[in-house]
């Protein structure tokens, strides 16, 4: 079920060993980069980082746009180039706004004081995917 790193004291491989043949083919383990909770909202920040040279693999991808689903998380995939941009992804309808470092400590304050809207930051169709039953 996990993704095996090379550091055999990485969490990947110590859970591997604990939850070895527990799950089905299909899921997806990851660790996610950072996770800001207000407590005062009950709303959480995810954000996953990557190079330039890097990508989401495909569970990656389904497991953060899923949660991305739900009421009270907000999800952010962020390519950090070497330029200084960042290639900031909103999953839950994952299109690329290149943005500045200032641009993006404005949009994590807009998140913290309630105001961040998708909406605001890039053009998007009338209605946002909903969350499966």
């Amino acid at each position: 079920m996990t993704q095996l790193r090379h550091c055999k004291c990485g969490a990947s491989n110590l859970l591997d060993e604990i939850e070895r043949d527990i799950g089905h083919r299909g899921s997806s383990f990851m660790d996610f980069d950072a996770v800001s909770h207000d407590m005062r909202t009950h709303r959480f920040l995810v954000r996953e980082l990557k190079r330039p040279n890097e990508a989401l693999n495909a569970g990656e991808r389904i497991t953060l746009r899923d949660l991305a689903l739900e009421p009270r998380f907000t999800v952010w995939y962020l390519q950090l180039w070497s330029t200084g941009e960042i290639a900031w992804i909103d999953m839950r309808v994952e299109l690329v706004d290149v943005i500045s470092k200032a641009e993006y400590r404005e949009r994590v304050r807009a998140w913290w004081d309630g105001s961040y809207r998708l909406e605001n930051y890039i053009q998007i169709a009338d209605e946002l995917p909903r969350r499966r039953a």
